[in-house]
């Protein structure tokens, strides 16, 4: 229940307006929601879940392998790697490739560079047309 509380924590934002199903190899927790809650523990984890909409499935060990592969250390490490992962914002290369193949994006562009003196207000940044810093 730690483990599923603390990962429906994690995810949260992702979790709250859908329904989602927890797989797990622990048969006493399928049961957890009809069965009576005992300790303290089990309350503090149900209180927890309280507010999503999520299923609770029995998987057995033996059909369940991509848990039980994540779960277990390699027996010998020949090699270690590493993994960088960096966001990647497309969207302003996505405006400015569409803004192009506008005609009168570029018409109204080029019109505000050649008479940037009158219009203070706009600016020209990489090719996109803010309005007071704002695109």
């Amino acid at each position: 229940m730690c483990t599923i509380t603390t990962a429906v924590k994690k995810w949260r934002q992702y979790l709250l307006v859908h329904r989602f199903i927890i797989l797990t190899d622990h048969r006493s927790l399928k049961e957890l929601l009809t069965q009576v809650i005992q300790t303290n523990e089990q309350h503090m984890y149900l209180a927890r879940l309280m507010g999503y909409h999520y299923e609770i499935q029995y998987r057995s060990e033996s059909h369940n392998q991509a848990a039980n592969s994540l779960s277990r250390l390699p027996e010998t490490v020949s090699s270690l790697s590493l993994i960088l992962s960096v966001p990647s914002l497309t969207f302003l290369g996505e405006l400015r490739q569409q803004l192009e193949a506008h005609p009168e994006y570029t018409g109204l562009r080029q019109f505000i560079r050649d008479t940037h003196h009158k219009y203070p207000q706009f600016s020209l940044s990489k090719d996109l047309v803010p309005h007071s810093g704002h695109i």
